[in-house]
């Protein structure tokens, strides 16, 4: 009987990793070299096919996608670019810094996790969480099938980029119970608001031998965040940018146009930073206008880390500081309790 079991046991595990292994095989061959397809009918076999889902599944779920017109409309006419006296104006508010200090306190187990595994301070997640989704509250006002279906197939600029997010996605979901869930215009979802591919590379669960969950694990969320930036490069003992000062006749607008060079490289041309960091490390002048003035700082790779989750210097910007303010604030508790 002892042995009987332990032969199942080992049966049972077989089969488990075979069927994630399946589930899973796009990631070995990269989904992108299957697409673009013109038709449904064509997509659904090669999801049958090359990824091994099952076909009455992914027939039934194309066949509830709908088309929606306003995802068409968002992502031809893209909003105006915002200021930065915007972003600070709608980021950086009083009631987003006391939800974040509640989230850090609530979810400081895993965030003192992936700061000891995967080296990333604990306010930057927390300021990416609340600025993305306001802390998992608002994870989009689009049905995911629908946006992500609108423009794999009606969308012919980016025809193999969203056929291969919604590839993914079926692929994920499989895995779940979500039913139609919310997203961007654009596909991204959950509450680290990540693209279906960026999901299937860099979620990762807080329990071992569990798929992660980032609709509604904000442990998985988190570690699946720290994982991203750690991939990206991350330095855990680098600053994120270095505040400068400037000789009143040095030119920025000229400095600026140069690409990355060494602080060492700034440093001869007068730019004075206000902390000490390697000579040799690659930074770039970025700079971001105010109503009354302009801001320039020293971005270093960690500024770019950000950058991977949007691409915007005011996102990545807004990320540092309010970063940085709940970092200060989480001190000033811990100092005067």
């Amino acid at each position: 009987m002892v042995k009987l079991r332990k032969t199942m046991k080992k049966l049972i595990f077989i089969l488990l990793m075979y069927t994630y292994c399946l589930t899973n095989i796009a990631l070995s061959a990269p989904l992108s070299t299957l697409f673009p397809v013109n038709s449904k009918r064509a997509f659904s076999r090669v999801l049958t096919r090359h990824c091994h889902l099952n076909q009455k599944y992914v027939q039934h779920t194309l066949k509830s996608i709908r088309y929606n017109p306003d995802v068409i409309k968002s992502i031809t006419h893209p909003a105006e670019k915002k200021s930065w006296n915007w972003y600070k104006k709608h980021f950086i508010t009083n009631k987003r810094i006391k939800n974040g200090l509640r989230y850090w306190h609530k979810h400081k187990q895993a965030l003192n996790y992936a700061r000891r595994h995967y080296g990333i301070n604990p306010s930057i997640i927390v300021a990416i969480i609340g600025i993305e989704t306001q802390y998992g509250k608002k994870q989009g006002r689009y049905f995911i099938l629908n946006a992500l279906g609108t423009l794999a197939f009606h969308y012919p600029p980016r025809t193999k980029f969203f056929q291969t997010e919604l590839a993914n996605y079926l692929i994920i979901a499989s895995q779940h119970r979500w039913g139609n869930i919310h997203s961007s215009y654009a596909g991204a979802f959950g509450i680290p608001q990540f693209m279906p591919n960026s999901y299937r590379q860099f979620g990762v669960s807080y329990q071992k031998k569990r798929s992660p969950d980032l609709i509604y694990n904000n442990r998985d969320a988190i570690l699946s965040i720290a994982n991203f930036l750690n991939k990206k490069g991350w330095n855990r003992n680098q600053y994120i940018v270095l505040d400068i000062k400037r000789p009143s006749n040095v030119t920025f607008s000229q400095l600026i146009q140069h690409p990355k060079q060494s602080l060492a490289w700034y440093q001869k041309h007068r730019i004075i930073t206000h902390a000490h960091a390697n000579p040799n490390t690659p930074v770039r002048l970025i700079s971001l206008s105010s109503q009354t003035t302009e801001q320039h700082w020293l971005a270093l790779p960690n500024f770019e880390c950000i950058m991977h989750y949007n691409p915007r210097i005011k996102y990545a910007m807004a990320v540092y500081t309010l970063s940085r303010i709940l970092q200060h604030e989480i001190h000033h508790e811990r100092r005067y309790r």
